[in-house]
């Protein structure tokens, strides 16, 4: 078991969130066995969650077979051909959720709610990957326009 520890805390040193989907299976099954499989369950998973998100969001906007292939594309996608919760799928993921959100604060009378949740969203986002931080200046710039 300690050698796992030392495979994968030098691929996923700086990736606290599947360091923390890790802990959790840990602290469930006490056992390392099956663990990859479980990442890649809780990454369909989130991955799934953040397509429906998307899907809402853009059936307001375009036709619903519009948005259904948009979601289709998006759910094909995968930056390193891995659906495992690790930084770039994230950051990807919490980008779609921050502009999602953003659009849904813009269009519905500027509800404090939707700004918050872009705002955790943006959080999340770069902490998952740090040079993110640019996108601040992106959002800053649409919300004072």
């Amino acid at each position: 078991m300690l050698g796992f520890f030392v495979n994968i805390d030098f691929t996923l040193r700086k990736d606290k969130f599947t360091l923390l989907f890790i802990k959790i299976y840990l602290a469930l099954f006490h056992s390392t066995t099956g663990i990859i499989l479980y990442l890649h369950f809780m990454g369909l998973t989130l991955k799934c969650l953040v397509i429906l998100v998307l899907f809402r969001t853009m059936k307001l906007y375009v036709k619903p077979k519009s948005a259904y292939f948009m979601c289709l594309v998006f759910g094909a996608m995968s930056p390193k051909g891995t659906i495992m919760p690790e930084f770039a799928n994230m950051q990807i993921w919490f980008s779609v959720c921050m502009f999602c959100s953003l659009i849904y604060f813009l269009n519905n009378q500027h509800k404090k709610f939707w700004l918050i949740l872009t705002g955790v969203f943006l959080c999340l986002e770069v902490l998952a990957y740090p040079s993110c931080v640019i996108v601040y200046i992106g959002v800053l710039f649409i919300l004072f326009k």
